[in-house]
């Protein structure tokens, strides 16, 4: 039912999420439009002459509007009395920065769930509590 669990990071602990959205949206079809905020992409950077790291990649996103402190995964999908759940992924020891922790506080208050998730299980054992997915269908033994 659900890929082999790839070596950790952040970046595989999210593609062990969306893996399992991909083989259970055909069942699930509340799960299709989950979708990642690729507002933390690693982007190629320099160093300008005064030594500075800089990305053009990066200043073109925030002209066209990525917004640091986003969640990383959105689920538009109305349960509980929420409007949508908003998922910040962390993986071992991180924290969500004070940007990150500014913007779950606001989307609670307007009406969503913003929560903090620890590796791929939590988030998927959220999503299916969110989502009234059986349990048998997101549990990791």
């Amino acid at each position: 039912m659900l890929p082999k669990k790839p070596k950790s990071s952040e970046h595989a602990e999210q593609v062990h999420i969306f893996d399992w959205i991909r083989q259970n949206q055909h069942r699930y079809p509340q799960l299709r439009w989950i979708h990642a905020i690729p507002n933390g992409a690693k982007l190629t950077y320099s160093f300008n002459r005064k030594g500075k790291r800089y990305s053009k990649e990066a200043l073109k996103l925030l002209d066209e509007g990525m917004t640091p402190g986003v969640s990383d995964i959105f689920v538009p999908v109305p349960a509980y009395g929420f409007c949508g759940m908003y998922i910040e992924l962390k993986y071992d020891n991180n924290k969500p920065t004070e940007s990150q922790k500014d913007f779950m506080d606001e989307m609670n208050r307007r009406g969503y769930l913003a929560i903090a998730c620890w590796g791929s299980e939590n988030a998927i054992a959220s999503i299916g509590t969110y989502l009234d997915i059986p349990r048998n269908d997101w549990w990791l033994l």
